[in-house]
């Protein structure tokens, strides 16, 4: 069992260690073209379509002392945006371009999101708060953004008909 939890660990470490380098942080300098896209698309029965998925994340982790958090006020730093080229791909043919330019859009939106999610929990977070203060946040901010992609995406689908 001890041998177990060894290899289990070390495994999780490797993966870790391996996520960490694949990881392209939000930047406006960075944009995403075709080379970002690094993995194989699934197979499709239908290959008259031409899809993409770009692996693109909002993360918010944090780890401190009741104390500590008791007087943080400022959380951005544990806000994090950023794409995982390895876990993205894209079926390139004559909608190669526009895939691109509503990847780089769903990546400036989900930093957008970012900083309302940010703005949201500075305004937030007072001396008293529990640790959970940021769930309900978090959740509407979920709300909002999956709302305004939907949007996004209905235009496009009413402007190709």
């Amino acid at each position: 069992m001890k041998n177990l939890i060894t290899i289990g660990a070390a495994l999780f470490c490797t993966l870790s260690i391996f996520g960490q380098a694949d990881k392209m942080q939000w930047s406006e300098n960075n944009q995403i073209k075709e080379a970002s896209f690094k993995a194989l698309p699934p197979v499709s029965p239908n290959d008259n379509t031409e899809e993409y998925l770009l692996a693109a994340h909002l993360d918010f982790n944090f780890q401190m002392l009741n104390l500590q958090f008791a007087f943080t006020k400022n959380f951005n730093s544990y806000v994090d945006v950023y794409y995982v080229p390895s876990q993205s791909w894209m079926e390139k043919g004559q909608y190669t371009e526009q895939f691109l330019g509503m990847a780089n859009l769903d990546f400036d939106l989900i930093e957008l999101y970012a900083r309302k999610f940010r703005k949201k929990m500075f305004e937030a977070k007072k001396v008293g708060s529990s640790m959970d203060f940021y769930t309900k946040l978090h959740n509407d901010n979920n709300f909002e953004y999956n709302n305004e992609r939907y949007k996004i995406q209905s235009e496009l689908r009413s402007s190709d008909n």
